[in-house]
């Protein structure tokens, strides 16, 4: 699937900052925020963590506890 929307673009634009943070993506149900994501995963990395809290409520888990970048 070929997704020509601007949130891709500005995900490249994210993706190529040179002091970029994590990303968390915010928004409405079912309006592609997923299929951008997953785009953005297949064309600009190797390698991606996908963590989907409603699928998986366990994963949760993982970010209870104060998490330090260092």
């Amino acid at each position: 699937m070929d997704l020509k929307r601007p949130i891709i673009r500005d995900l490249q634009h994210w993706r190529l900052a040179p002091q970029r943070k994590p990303l968390v993506l915010l928004g409405a149900r079912q309006v592609g925020k997923t299929s951008a994501l997953k785009a953005l995963g297949r064309q600009e990395f190797r390698e991606i963590a996908y963590l989907n809290f409603e699928e998986r409520p366990l994963a949760r888990d993982l970010f209870k506890a104060a998490l330090t970048p260092q």
